[in-house]
């Protein structure tokens, strides 16, 4: 066997000068440079330069019980890598010099440690503030709370249940920046309340701002306060979701969205979001009018508006002002309407919209404006490609020369399908462009067939057709002339 100080007196001869044993290891590519490393491999693990055991020098060797263990000196694997037991946890050198951050150890790699860094989501309780009450004016803590959110790389904000009040001048003016992550405990759980206030506005902006996620709470207006959501002149919104939410607006004149500016409102998604007023207003609720922006590809799902018998103004109002399509691509799935006789969507300028059961139900006061009305805009762009599917009113009558479908006789493609008001109310009322196409709908005339005669049979409304599979000179073809019930066809 070939020992140690044997390849040692070698390589001092090779080198012209001692070589150390803790040194050669400290020169890795020396090592493979080397013919005679395989000598090395061949060398027990067990031994150790002999004479500096016997001068008891560590320094020049590397004791057994120090291989792979705390504080001693790591080995490699037979993939020359040091194993990932023997790694220390370096999470706190990587730490940012930030209190309000935290650290999750992440995956294994290869046997290698992730390490993930994400700031800590801030909670009020970080800022002094108190376990919300009734009764509590928390004013000063949301403050705090939102001013320190608005200035981290990754804002995130909980609200545990409770109230949270603000009341008096300073109450409100919440900045909502980008990638403000805001959650509560619940819709009807959490509360963030504004009271006796001046007229600022709950949340406001005044940039472009994306990413913003609010779910599971309650916001609610009264006492004096502003609209909810209202941003400055040049505050746009992109990319943004409101999802299991409750919000109540109680000003007659005030908003629970008001953006009437030149910015953006693009991909937002409302879902699971009810949306009331406690008192019959004077103004929209929902109000979007760009004046110089898009307004785009936003989606509304499984929302519910209750406009407290609002018979003034509709609980959506949307307008582009361009001369150019940029109220386009907006769906409403599910939307149900309670108590909105001044209409539930009025647009100006729509392109390529869609609505999916969008009804709304009102049995005590009759409808002073149309359900659901798209006109021109102020530059002339007419409104084109809109669906309805299986939409309509449900409830109460119409006031004369109102409508549950009127479209701008300017507008193109438009189409209703399975569009039914209920069977105790009258027969739905449109007035829509010459091009328009409605299919189904028994409220509508219809194109129908069989055999035999219809006359005393078949109920349909005027302008329907029959077609009879075994009929003869003047009787294979029939249209309804008169009256809403099974009689008043005649054969043709």
């Amino acid at each position: 066997m070939t020992h140690w100080n044997d390849l040692q007196q070698d390589l001092d001869t090779a080198l012209g000068k001692p070589v150390k044993r803790r040194k050669l290891f400290g020169l890795g590519s020396l090592i493979t440079s080397i013919t005679g490393a395989s000598l090395i491999s061949a060398i027990s693990p067990d031994q150790a330069n002999a004479a500096a055991r016997v001068e008891n020098t560590p320094n020049l060797y590397v004791p057994i019980a120090e291989k792979g263990v705390a504080s001693g000196v790591a080995t490699l694997d037979n993939q020359s890598k040091i194993p990932a037991v023997q790694l220390p946890d370096l999470s706190a050198t990587f730490a940012r010099p930030s209190v309000d951050t935290d650290f999750t150890a992440g995956l294994t790699d290869r046997g290698q440690r992730l390490l993930q860094v994400r700031e800590a989501p801030l909670t009020p309780y970080q800022f002094g503030a108190v376990t919300p009450v009734l009764t509590s004016d928390n004013t000063t803590a949301i403050a705090a709370l939102w001013s320190k959110a608005a200035m981290a790389a990754n804002p995130e904000i909980r609200l545990p249940a409770g109230y949270w009040n603000m009341k008096g001048p300073n109450a409100g003016n919440l900045p909502l920046v980008s990638n403000l992550k805001i959650s509560g405990a619940g819709r009807l759980k959490t509360q963030v309340t504004i009271a006796n206030s001046s007229m600022r506005p709950m949340f406001s902006w005044n940039n472009e701002v994306s990413g913003v996620e609010m779910n599971s709470m309650y916001l609610n207006v009264g006492g004096g306060g502003g609209d909810i959501f209202a941003p400055g002149p040049t505050g746009g919104i992109h990319a943004s979701t409101f999802r299991s939410m409750f919000i109540s607006q109680q000003i007659p004149n005030r908003r629970i969205w008001f953006q009437d500016n030149g910015a953006s409102f693009i991909h937002n998604t409302f879902v699971d979001v009810e949306m009331q007023r406690t008192t019959e207003a004077t103004v929209t609720a929902f109000h979007i009018r760009s004046t110089k922006g898009a307004a785009n590809f936003n989606l509304f799902e499984q929302v519910r508006i209750n406009g407290s018998n609002n018979r003034l103004t509709p609980f959506f109002y949307f307008e582009s002002s361009l001369a150019q399509t940029f109220l386009t691509d907006w769906t409403f799935i599910n939307l149900l309407g309670e108590q909105n006789p001044g209409g539930m969507i009025h647009a100006a300028a729509a392109f390529n919209w869609t609505l999916i059961n969008a009804t709304d139900e009102d049995s005590t006061v009759p409808y002073s404006a149309d359900l659901f009305r798209f006109i021109s805009n102020s530059s002339g762009l007419a409104p084109r490609d809109l669906t309805f599917i299986g939409c309509g009113r449900r409830g109460s009558t119409l006031a004369p020369g109102v409508y549950d479908f009127n479209v701008a006789m300017t507008g193109s493609n438009i189409t209703l399908i399975n569009c039914n008001p209920t069977p105790t109310s009258a027969t739905a009322k449109v007035l829509l462009p010459p091009n328009s196409t409605i299919i189904g709908g028994r409220n509508f005339p219809q194109q129908l067939q069989g055999r035999g005669s219809p006359e005393g049979v078949v109920t349909a409304v005027r302008g329907s057709t029959w077609m009879r599979s075994d009929g003869g000179v003047r009787s294979s073809f029939y249209v309804k002339e008169s009256g809403d019930s099974n009689t008043g066809w005649v054969a043709k």
